[in-house]
């Protein structure tokens, strides 16, 4: 019998006594990453722990199901064992909303049900009542071009393809015409995205209200080439109701996940990197803060670590840059890590990279000219409630670790520092 499976990032999946998988599952699920993922991104990792092979999950979020029927949910791990699997699936919610431009403000309401609703049943019913809302607008039509052989005349007669017929069917025409028809990308892809999630296992009232939506599509083709019909989206004025839908498609038919499933088989793979979505989300939240005169931009890459026989090489690309002008003023970078700020004096150093350090000294000199201030941004936790003391890199050139409070989305500063090209931040007591 089928069942749903929640773990976490860094969880283990196994099958026999104390696992969480069935042996079909777990069969499928191996046989997968032994194959290799999708332009070689393990979602999954062979492994042992405590003595007995497991499939270890990698740091990745999202949905997958296997053909038993088994859905696997795994969620992040953003703060401490204690956290429950709702308020878990909410934050992870609400990043997906903001990255993937799913507008869904009920990704932050009170009265989403995270705690009994299964992931896959919320994101589809979300899906579903965009594709509703557009139907009740109304699908666009287009002017198609058709070529076909008929027994009547009608359009343009093709006379180049009409003098090579065999005397056999001297009496048919080669015909062009133009066809006013809801068959065209956009509507080809909905539909595509519909018969998808119809396979999935979902509730009752998500089955029956996808097929009723399928119906509104009897005279639209499935897609047969999503990454053509993609390409071929028009976006023009006309078009604006469609637009909500877009991101759905792309989350629903795959082009955002890394997993790619062997075979036939196409169940639920909605995958996404839990270190990506918080570098994006943390962009796209403090983008909205930005004071005017100031400008941000995600992944640069104008700065290089070396020259060599003339040539730049190693490309220095920090997560996220601030210009004042047209002067650097800031470099951010974003990690998905739980610090301890207990740790000052341990070995550990607070759970802080090394490598991290000696990329970040690279970027100040590079993109700062060893002048500045340099932030980490971690997420924010029980451990972590505060920024640490400014590590000093030069003289001129400081680096701090500051929590990203997701409940809130507030970037903490402790007392003493300021960042001038943000609106408002959470100001926080810092322990000497």
């Amino acid at each position: 019998m089928s069942e749903d499976v929640i773990v976490r990032e860094f969880g283990s999946l196994r099958w026999g006594e104390g696992g969480n998988l069935s042996r079909r599952a777990y069969d499928f699920l191996k046989n997968e990453v032994l194959r290799g993922g999708l332009a070689g991104t393990n979602v999954l990792t062979l492994g042992a722990r405590n003595g007995r092979e497991s499939l270890n999950v990698q740091n990745y979020v999202g949905v997958l199901s296997t053909p038993d029927g088994t859905v696997i949910e795994i969620l992040p791990k953003n703060t401490s064992d204690s956290d429950t699997v709702e308020y878990s699936r909410r934050i992870l919610l609400k990043m997906l909303s903001v990255v993937y431009g799913l507008n869904w403000k009920q990704a932050t309401d009170a009265t989403l049900d995270t705690r009994n609703a299964r992931l896959p049943d919320i994101l589809v019913e979300r899906f579903l009542e965009t594709v509703g809302r557009l139907v009740r607008v109304g699908l666009r039509s287009d002017y198609l071009r058709r070529r076909e052989q008929a027994k009547y005349l009608k359009g343009r007669l093709n006379v180049a393809k009409q003098i090579r017929l065999p005397p056999t069917k001297r009496t048919d025409f080669c015909i062009e015409y133009d066809r006013f028809s809801v068959d065209r990308p956009e509507n080809r892809l909905i539909k595509l995205a519909l018969m998808t999630v119809v396979r999935w296992r979902l509730s009752p009232l998500n089955k029956r209200l996808a097929k009723e939506l399928l119906l509104s599509f009897t005279d639209v083709e499935a897609s047969v080439n999503v990454k053509v019909d993609f390409r071929s989206w028009r976006s023009q004025r006309d078009m604006v109701h469609y637009r909500p839908v877009y991101p759905w498609l792309e989350l629903i038919l795959n082009e955002l996940s890394p997993w790619a499933f062997s075979g036939k088989w196409q169940g639920i793979s909605m995958l996404f990197p839990m270190e990506e979505l918080f570098e994006r989300y943390v962009y796209r939240m403090l983008g909205k803060r930005l004071v005017a005169g100031y400008s941000m931009k995600e992944q640069a890459q104008s700065e290089y670590l070396a020259r060599h026989n003339g040539k730049p090489i190693f490309q220095l690309k920090p997560d996220i840059l601030v210009k004042k002008g047209s002067r650097n003023y800031c470099i951010m970078d974003t990690k998905w890590k739980l610090l301890d700020q207990s740790a000052a004096e341990s070995g550990i150093k607070y759970k802080l990279s090394q490598a991290d350090f000696y990329q970040m000294f690279a970027y100040g000199h590079k993109y700062l000219e060893a002048t500045g201030r340099l932030l980490l941004i971690f997420p924010r936790h029980s451990q972590f409630q505060d920024g640490l003391p400014p590590f000093a890199l030069e003289h001129e050139l400081e680096l701090w670790a500051l929590p990203y409070d997701l409940d809130r989305d507030e970037l903490c500063l402790p007392v003493g520092l300021e960042l001038p090209f943000l609106t408002s931040t959470h100001q926080s007591a810092m322990a000497a």
